[in-house]
């Protein structure tokens, strides 16, 4: 399995209060570290490091710009 690290995000997680800038540790499909923890492991050997200063990571944003049930686009 790969490891990624996507380094420096701003991580916003309203329903657990967290909004902080960290990292988050993806081992294969599985989270396994994340926020100033997961910052402050820096990155292990092997792995694949992304620079995600200035950007956001929180859960369920996922196709921001889907319209579900917009007029006319009921056949996609």
């Amino acid at each position: 399995m790969s490891t990624t690290v996507f380094e420096r995000a701003r991580i916003v997680d309203p329903s657990r209060g967290i909004d902080e800038v960290g990292s988050v540790i993806v081992d294969g499909k599985k989270i396994v570290a994340a926020g100033k923890a997961a910052l402050n492991q820096g990155v292990p050997e092997g792995a694949t490091a992304i620079d995600c200063a200035g950007k956001a990571i929180m859960p369920g944003l996922i196709d921001g710009r889907v319209f579900i049930g917009e007029p006319g686009g009921e056949h996609r």
